[in-house]
């Protein structure tokens, strides 16, 4: 307890009737109380979002190295190009990193700019979260899909003889089962923590309603 406190608790005790110093102490012990329960809230409230936030910045962090990687293979394949001007073959590369890493360095910086908005309690994280994560939820169970299917039948395959299980076809779980598994945890967040704008707009207006106009003189 700080001296202050205990200070205070010492004049109302010397001073005070036995009857208010039991009344205040009542009301500080209910105030304690009340602002511990307040941060558990908050901590919970903040824990399940910072989560998801760290896995939007695992997420990006792969994906910008992918771009990276699919940038130095494209440009690493020039000095091997025997056909064509290096004029022409530069052209091709370009077109490679355009397609390729681009695409996955966009969408990086976009996942690790939503898991710095959730990490900070960003308020307004609703519709992207849902928009970007119901297409990433498709893609994953698309992957997911893809991978289930070739995996039994590279099974099938190898029981009657046709070759071996290769691990290359469980490529596509290992890419959608973790994507599913963001998307999932991002739209429950976006559902839970996160109201609707209209709902706050509507809360806004209400609180602008019951507060009393301001009266000059």
């Amino acid at each position: 307890m700080p001296p202050n406190t205990r200070l205070l608790l010492a004049v109302l005790a010397s001073r005070a009737s036995p009857l208010s110093f039991r009344a205040f102490a009542s009301i500080l012990v209910r105030s304690r109380i009340a602002n511990r329960s307040a941060d558990e809230v908050n901590l919970r409230m903040l824990s399940m979002p910072r989560c998801v936030a760290l896995g939007h910045f695992a997420a990006g962090t792969l994906l910008l190295l992918a771009a990276v990687w699919f940038a130095i293979s494209a440009f690493g394949t020039l000095p091997y190009m025997s056909t064509g001007t290096p004029y022409a073959n530069l052209s091709i590369a370009l077109l490679l990193v355009a397609t390729n890493s681009l695409p996955a360095a966009a969408l990086g910086v976009w996942i690790v700019v939503l898991g710095s908005r959730l990490w900070s309690g960003h308020g307004r994280l609703r519709r992207p979260l849902l928009w970007t994560h119901g297409v990433l939820l498709v893609l994953g169970s698309l992957a997911v899909a893809v991978g289930t299917y070739v995996v039994g039948a590279a099974e099938r395959s190898s029981v009657l003889g046709g070759g071996l299980l290769s691990p290359a076809a469980f490529i596509p779980l290992l890419f959608g089962l973790p994507v599913m598994l963001l998307a999932l945890s991002s739209i429950l967040v976006a559902l839970k923590e996160f109201p609707r704008e209209q709902r706050l707009s509507e809360d806004y207006r209400d609180s602008r309603r019951d507060c009393p106009p301001d009266r000059d003189g």
